[in-house]
């Protein structure tokens, strides 16, 4: 039915074994299988074989059901594993900017961070509507991810923007709620219904992270090279021309390779 993908924040074997327990402490009249890999959850009612999948390999966890009950069994087991889940971020933001709705929608929330790469943190995240859809809309140090609630619940594909596309994100305020607009340079995006302390955090955070410099690149290190200064040379001039050495970069690079 669905596939959630998460980072794990502790070895491979102590996260299976923590799942078969969970497993086995929380849901009756299950046949459980604990491989080298992979923790297999099994269940037959009536005529339905209901199965659930948890395989863990390099620090990665995926997991599915093949029915709306072998999910349930994922969703709630994840939630079981919080602990020794990488979360990016996600919890810490929501406790630092005071967002409740962050930990509201456990479908939504795994959604995102199946999407997440290494390294990527959320920065925020909010609820709103877009489109008159329910939809989560959240924040990384990378870009702004959206899901919105459709005819297959949350499980839709989900609606990405890289900070470089976006050329503004604006807030307005109603009463109670309002709503929040990115514009990019061939959309304008407004997710609407999002309550007002929400709204401002959120834009908040977004940019900050937007307006921080970005990381500077690590100075580039020529080539050691069994040619000979000649060929070391050579090295450096075609990194030069490319534009990936500063006029100083090659300059200081030059001299240290000639003992100038």
């Amino acid at each position: 039915m669905s596939q959630v993908v998460r980072q794990v924040s502790a070895s491979d074997g102590e996260v299976l074994d923590a799942i078969a327990e969970f497993v086995g402490a929380n849901f009756a009249k299950t046949d459980i299988e604990r491989g080298p890999s992979s923790v297999i959850v099994r269940k037959k009612v009536l005529w339905q074989k209901q199965e659930a999948l948890f395989e863990v390999s390099n620090g990665t966890l995926t997991a599915s059901g093949n029915c709306q009950d072998s999910d349930k069994v994922v969703r709630q087991t994840l939630e079981g594993m919080t602990p020794l889940l990488d979360d990016h971020g996600w919890s810490a933001a929501a406790e630092k900017l005071g967002i409740r709705s962050m930990n509201k929608n456990g479908r939504a929330r795994n959604k995102i961070l199946s999407e997440l790469m290494p390294g990527e943190e959320v920065i925020a995240a909010t609820t709103g509507f877009l489109d008159k859809k329910p939809t989560v809309l959240a924040a990384t140090n990378r870009r702004i991810i959206m899901i919105a609630k459709d005819i297959v619940g949350w499980e839709g594909a989900t609606q990405t923007i890289p900070f470089d596309k976006i050329s503004g994100v604006s807030e307005k305020s109603g009463f109670a709620t309002g709503a929040i607009r990115i514009t990019t340079s061939n959309d304008d995006i407004t997710v609407d219904t999002i309550a007002n302390d929400e709204l401002k955090a959120f834009v908040s955070a977004v940019r900050r992270t937007m307006s921080a410099p970005a990381d500077s690149p690590a100075p580039v290190q020529p080539a050691a090279s069994s040619g000979g200064n000649a060929e070391e040379l050579k090295n450096l001039a075609e990194l030069h021309a490319a534009g990936v050495l500063t006029d100083e970069e090659f300059t200081a690079a030059k001299a240290r390779l000639l003992d100038i």
